[in-house]
């Protein structure tokens, strides 16, 4: 993974981290990561579709 997805990877777990009380989290919050997920897919250098696996990884982790 170049520099930029591992960086990604790391706002998304301290993200998680931060986030581990399921019912603490609102819709609003999930809906602000996947728009900030957004915003970094165009910063990705490699991969037209490497962000999304992660968003969609991540919202399935808040789920559980």
């Amino acid at each position: 993974m170049c520099a930029k997805c591992i960086s990604l990877e790391d706002q998304i777990t301290r993200y998680l981290g931060f986030a581990r009380d399921v019912d603490a989290l609102t819709k609003g919050r999930i809906c602000d990561l996947v728009l900030h997920l957004q915003k970094q897919k165009a910063a990705i250098v490699h991969g037209e579709d490497t962000v999304q696996p992660l968003a969609l990884m991540s919202i399935a982790h808040v789920g559980k």
